[in-house]
């Protein structure tokens, strides 16, 4: 037994000195120990996250970091402190504004989920203990009061068919405009705006997410795929290439991974959109700068504000609302057609490539005034079959 003991303690000091303990890191029962292991353990879900949850999630560490609560042990944490953390992030000492419920949400809800659930992979049992009961855990943001619903509101209204059409048209009268300065390509039309009009008339016609469109620049990790569009050490994930716009446009979102087909044809605003585009320049990402590089995702939204700001669009109106209000103009649409209960209220969940119908309703679909008048006008036509009766 002692020789074995000898053994092992052996094996132990050599382990210590090897580059594999050099390199490894360890958890310490701190929440900070488990993100760092969750980030570097080479067969941890972090390396399969896509670039906008990795930032994401990384937003929420340095919103931990900052109030010290990556340093408490996690077998030492209750529910309790799980909520004060959410309502000190979302309301800060000496913070006047409304709540920030989305940044407590990202930091407390969501990032502790996903960082507790790979504790429990690793088999550490506290984790277990905590994300059961994170999982039954419900935060509400206190209630805003009438000025600051109305303010938060604003950033939530849809783009409407009129705005879509609007942005679009300017956008094609601009890209007729040559660009002010040489460059190796010489003159040449302003593609960004071209694609703008593109990009709007897609998201809104289709209902597509942006990233579904415009595509995404990502760090190459080793190797970039191959036939990829290269640009220093990025590559970029495609969006939408002419290439997929044929008879049909069948394409997987990014999101549900799902296959949604489209008949481009029946969209009117995106094919005024592509009548633009001359038949020898249809090839390659859809979106495009005046450098022929596909956009990135922060200049794709300056350039779109540029132009909807020309067009008269209010500044509430965000590029990102355009899959809202696409999905918005199909639910009145169909409800006018065929009723509230209809089955083709479906058709509109698999047009938003939903993999259920509350998602649509409870995120993407903006009714207004509409829905109401329908219950009202429904109510006074009741009223008036009472009183011939």
């Amino acid at each position: 037994m002692a020789s074995h003991c000898r053994q092992l303690y052996t094996e132990m000091l050599e382990w210590i000195v090897s580059p594999d303990a050099q390199t490894r890191t360890n958890y310490t029962g701190t929440l900070q120990s488990l993100l760092d292991l969750w980030q570097k353990d080479p067969v941890s879900p972090w390396h399969g996250l896509s670039l906008n949850s990795r930032r994401t999630f990384a937003y929420g560490i340095r919103v931990l970091q900052s109030y010290n609560f990556t340093g408490r042990r996690i077998d030492r944490l209750t529910g309790q402190n799980l909520r004060r953390w959410h309502s000190v992030i979302m309301q800060p000492p000496g913070y006047v504004g409304p709540p920030l419920k989305r940044k407590a949400d990202i930091a407390v809800r969501e990032l502790l989920k996903a960082v507790l659930i790979f504790g429990m992979e690793i088999s550490i049992a506290e984790c277990g203990q905590l994300q059961a009961v994170l999982s039954v855990m419900r935060f509400k943001a206190p209630k805003l009061t009438k000025d600051e619903r109305a303010a938060a509101m604003k950033t939530k209204s849809p783009m409407t068919y009129e705005h879509a059409e609007k942005i679009v048209r300017l956008a094609i009268e601009k890209s007729k405009l040559k660009t002010p300065k040489r460059s190796r390509w010489g003159e040449r039309p302003e593609l960004r705006f071209r694609s703008i009009a593109l990009g709007v008339a897609a998201q809104f016609e289709f209902t597509l997410r942006q990233i579904d469109v415009i595509g995404q620049w990502e760090p190459i990790k080793r190797f970039a795929p191959q036939g990829a569009i290269v640009a220093g050490r990025n590559w970029w994930r495609p969006g939408l290439r002419f290439e997929d716009i044929g008879e049909l446009l069948q394409l997987p979102t990014s999101k549900t991974d799902t296959d949604v087909v489209f008949d481009p044809n029946e969209y009117p605003l995106f094919q005024l959109a592509l009548s633009a585009v001359p038949e020898d320049e249809r090839k390659g990402p859809l979106c495009i700068t005046n450098d022929r590089l596909p956009f990135q995702s922060r200049y794709y939204a300056d350039v779109f504000r540029q132009v909807a700001t020309e067009a008269g669009v209010p500044e509430e109106i965000w590029n990102a609302r355009a899959r809202h209000g696409g999905l918005t103009e199909g639910y009145e649409a169909i409800v006018e057609k065929h009723g509230d209960g209809s089955a083709a209220i479906d058709d509109l969940r698999f047009h938003g490539q939903h993999a259920d119908i509350e998602t649509t309703f409870g995120h993407y679909i903006r009714s207004g005034a509409k829905a109401t008048t329908r219950v009202a006008r429904a109510r006074v036509a009741s009223r008036t079959k009472k009183d011939s009766a």
